[in-house]
């Protein structure tokens, strides 16, 4: 009986031999494998590449984009500069008209006094 025990143990393992056997890949299977891998391999650089060309060219973008914003940035000062220098004309037209206006107002009650006394 206790040839038996040893016995099923040589079955075990010559079993587990034969599914370690059976489940690693045969030498094509690797290969193709291996073909596969190198696929995706130059995908991912073909990806990658593509990928730096358009950082290259967000950044240059980038740069364009700061500079037609410094330029904007500089025309809006312009404008703001002209439309405060308007501003300050606008009022002082306004300061003359208002005078203006008061010496006519004067103007005609002169008139009137002097179309009264003649």
């Amino acid at each position: 009986m206790v040839a038996e025990p040893d016995s099923s143990k040589d079955n075990l393992s010559l079993d587990d031999e034969n599914l370690e056997t059976t489940n690693e890949p045969s030498l094509a299977e690797l290969k193709e494998m291996l073909v596969d891998i190198q696929i995706s391999i130059q995908s991912i650089l073909r990806e990658n590449k593509e990928t730096r060309k358009e950082v290259v060219q967000l950044k240059e973008t980038v740069l364009e984009q700061r500079s037609i914003i410094a330029s904007l940035k500089t025309v809006l000062a312009d404008l703001e500069k002209q439309c405060a220098s308007t501003e300050k004309e606008l009022v002082a037209a306004r300061k003359i008209i208002d005078e203006q206006s008061e010496e006519i107002a004067k103007l005609y009650d002169l008139q009137d006094q002097l179309e009264q006394y003649t």
